[in-house]
């Protein structure tokens, strides 16, 4: 299968993935114990779906019968665009066109390639975030990077800004290296987290972490974590500005992950406050990965960054929050962004 496998790169790369690395479907046994012990300590939050289906997790055979290699492939999304709307920033990836759709598309076309190549046609099944997958852990198993103590994977020489997809199959693919590189004594990213999320290196605390608390979290942003947000509405990219395997990255070639070609920006409060009807809300954000956290949602991260920003014209909207009809949630966070505001700095 040497030469499928050659094939089946160069086609990776013809389809826009930079980074393309190939790993066995052989279960994580090695990942078990951490992994159960981190859910044990509830360090997920609510993020559920990460209790549900443990053993798929564990083992890609479980997720697709038959399945021999994993072929694990990543895309450049970095570009250097922030909101221009300075009381509110939003992740690099919310920027631009929702990657699902993206990668999903050019996995399938990856899929069809070997489907094309091979007989009798093998089974294949990609994943983008759709899969009971450990991502991560299999992406550092086919040598795309090491995971870092961020949590992310990080390639020695295109950092850690890409997207992850994956491809299931029964092929049987020479395995790739592992990459025996590490953030050595480096803790930028830890001690850069506002919230201290990452209570070890390499150990995330989901419920501080301010990409949960915009995104995932569906309750009102705990009292104590509320400055720390800062101007984030929607996720953080703090532990990756600061590290320096990110320093040199380069800006991406996709024009589907460039914002000038189709910006995806922070809508006003204004526009989130009329767009009342759950529809409008769909229909305004459907190819944006803004539309996760919902209306409600987005609206309670502009509330506490309004607060943080103490920038007296978010009153006029914040106090319509106060009177309107909104969730006593939304209310009681609009009272404190209020207050915030109104409190003379020391």
């Amino acid at each position: 299968m040497i030469n499928i496998k050659k094939d089946i790169i160069e086609q990776a790369r013809q389809l826009g993935f930079e980074l393309v690395g190939i790993t066995t479907a052989d279960p994580l046994e090695s990942e078990r114990i951490r992994y159960l012990h981190w859910l044990t300590q509830e360090y997920a939050g609510s993020m559920s779906y990460l209790y549900r289906q443990i053993e798929k997790k564990l083992n890609p055979r479980k997720v697709m019968p038959g399945a021999n290699s994993v072929i694990c492939l990543g895309m450049n999304y970095y570009h250097e665009a922030y909101s221009s709307l300075s009381s509110f920033k939003i992740s690099r990836y919310a920027h631009v066109q929702d990657y699902h759709q993206v990668l999903k598309s050019r996995l399938e076309s990856l899929e069809n390639y070997i489907h094309d190549c091979v007989t009798p046609t093998p089974l294949t099944a990609s994943f983008v975030d759709s899969g009971p997958l450990l991502e991560r852990q299999l992406a550092a198993r086919a040598g795309l990077g090491f995971i870092g103590k961020n949590t992310f994977v990080i390639n020695p020489y295109h950092g850690s800004w890409f997207f992850l997809g994956f491809i299931l199959t029964s092929l049987e693919l020479e395995p790739d290296d592992i990459i025996h590189v590490s953030c050595g004594n480096c803790r930028r990213c830890i001690d850069a987290c506002p919230t201290g999320a990452f209570y070890e290196p390499y150990k995330l605390d989901a419920r501080k972490c301010i990409s949960f608390l915009t995104i995932e979290n569906k309750e009102a942003i705990l009292l104590e974590l509320r400055s720390f947000l800062g101007k984030w509405v929607f996720g953080c990219d703090i532990c990756q500005e600061v590290c320096p395997f990110n320093q040199k990255a380069e800006s991406t070639s996709h024009s589907e992950f460039k914002p000038e070609n189709g910006q995806y920006e922070v809508p006003t409060p204004e526009n989130l406050i009329s767009l009342s009807n759950p529809t409008k809300f769909n229909q305004e954000f459907s190819h944006s990965p803004l539309a996760r956290p919902k209306r409600e949602g987005l609206l309670r991260n502009m509330i506490i960054a309004s607060g943080n920003s103490k920038d007296k014209e978010h009153l006029l909207w914040l106090n319509l929050i106060l009177t309107g009809d909104f969730s006593e949630s939304l209310r009681e966070q609009a009272q404190w962004a209020i207050n915030q505001i109104n409190t003379e700095s020391p």
